[in-house]
């Protein structure tokens, strides 16, 4: 028994260790502008491009803009948590729940409800890296801290898990004077869905998802100074 104890133990440490290497990993490498490759631009001005991180079998996706938007504005929708059904009109199948807050940033779960697979869902940490004003960071939290935090909030936890994800809300001041959004996301949904397929749903969820916001902070933003 105690021998079992030991490499259950072992097992579990190897397993954080995993999940935490594979998310530096996609820390270190999403937000080098260097190996962005362009593959899709639209009429309205925001291109989509991908990027091959080391040792994760999917690719990093990146969705941007030029707009003239404060980056308040675009931290303050970001943040929003517990309007994201208002305004996230291409997640309607998305439930949000803001957990709660503390010096680490705030602590929120999502439910997708799916219709020809099991739903998915995850919690995450959402922060503003040293302060930043110009950034928004989030990352998934692992399931078993996600389940010791949760003993008390009565979210819908049905269908998969997904632990490995990490995204980042970035607003750059450009030299001619103009304002560049982007949205950078690493992200497996979980089960045996096959890499190719992962790519395409990313690049549709998150291109859908940054319109959603930059829309409603644009509505904000006139709102503000009207």
């Amino acid at each position: 028994m105690k021998k079992l104890f030991i490499i259950i133990v072992l097992l579990t440490t190897s397993m954080f260790a995993t999940e935490k290497f594979i998310l530096q990993n996609i820390k270190e490498n999403i937000h080098i502008d260097k190996g962005w490759e362009n593959i899709e631009e639209f009429d309205n001005g925001i291109s989509v491009s991908v990027k091959e991180i080391p040792d994760i079998p999917i690719r990093a996706i990146m969705v941007k803009q030029n707009i003239d938007i404060d980056a308040d504005i675009i931290a303050e929708v970001v943040e929003d948590v517990p309007n994201y059904g208002n305004f996230l009109k291409s997640a309607s199948s998305m439930d949000a729940n803001l957990l709660y807050e503390n010096e680490q940033g705030l602590f929120g779960h999502q439910h997708l409800e799916l219709k020809y697979v099991k739903d998915r869902h995850y919690a995450f940490n959402m922060f503003r890296p040293f302060g930043n004003t110009n950034r928004v960071d989030w990352e998934l939290i692992p399931e078993k801290i996600f389940k010791s935090i949760n003993e008390s909030k009565n979210v819908n936890k049905k269908g998969v898990y997904i632990d490995i994800g990490y995204g980042s809300w970035v607003v750059k001041n450009l030299e001619n004077g103009e304002t560049e959004i982007s949205y950078r996301l690493v992200m497996h949904p979980g089960g045996s869905v096959p890499n190719f397929a992962i790519d395409y749903i990313n690049k549709v969820a998150i291109v859908a998802l940054f319109e959603d916001a930059i829309n409603e902070a644009i509505k904000r933003s006139d709102r503000r100074n009207n």
